[in-house]
């Protein structure tokens, strides 16, 4: 499909009879504007998004402005730390609940405009971590909040983990033993909070910890696991 395109800036604005679209097969290296590609679809409930490459795209600005109908949109291929303009991107979108997103996104990182309104009027999304939600709120609609949300309410974000499948840790009082697993944190557990500079190499393994601070660094030669920033999150 459209390889040597550049811009798709406003490529579906306005098509209020569309209700979906298959971009599976979409390859877009060229691609560098994505602004206004949806404005204004009223009708279509879901996209997935993940099929573009977004390698030199400067802007998603007002992508899916007044999507009235959107419930979820899935982002899971796109980079952690995007450079271009969100401005707006989901201005409107008061059906949307779900944003997938990869782990660790953080869109404000290298944001042209950090003070870019990104989420105004969606009052249906959240994002979820175990048995943690992050709410929208009014006052809290700027790219800061184009993050995927870990758990940690310190650091609120609108983005969630595609099927929820992650490093995570659970700790066992009575043996004094910390397990690491890599999938999905079961709903009944709370997050307790996020401990770093734990370097884990199996996907699952039982040590003991020594310390209170669990800065322990663990080593193993099972399967090998590559540890998302060198996190692992712990419940409880």
């Amino acid at each position: 499909m459209p390889q040597r395109c550049q811009s798709f800036e406003a490529a579906f604005r306005g098509c209020t009879g569309m209700t979906s679209i298959d971009m599976s097969r979409w390859s877009t290296p060229s691609c560098t504007n994505l602004a206004s590609m949806f404005e204004g679809c009223t009708s279509v409930t879901s996209l997935d998004l993940n099929s573009m490459t977004i390698a030199r795209v400067t802007s998603v600005a007002a992508i899916a402005r007044g999507c009235t109908a959107l419930t979820e949109v899935d982002l899971s291929s796109w980079p952690q730390y995007p450079s271009f303009d969100a401005a707006e991107a989901f201005q409107g979108c008061a059906a949307l609940a779900t944003i997938y997103a990869v782990e660790g996104a953080d869109w404000a990182a290298n944001a042209p405009d950090a003070s870019a309104s990104v989420f105004g009027g969606c009052e249906s999304l959240s994002a979820s971590f175990a048995s943690k939600t992050c709410g929208w709120i009014p006052a809290n609609v700027g790219v800061t909040y184009a993050r995927t949300f870990d758990g940690n309410e310190l650091q609120p974000g609108y983005f969630s983990r595609l099927d929820g499948v992650v490093p995570y840790a659970v700790f066992d009082d009575a043996t004094a033993t910390l397990t690491f697993r890599n999938g999905r944190v079961p709903n009944d557990v709370a997050v307790d909070r996020v401990y770093t500079g734990l370097t884990v190499t199996s996907f699952s393994a039982t040590v003991a910890i020594d310390d209170a601070a669990m800065t322990t660094s663990v080593t193993s030669t099972d399967t090998p696991w590559e540890p998302v920033r060198q996190s692992v999150r712990t419940v409880r």
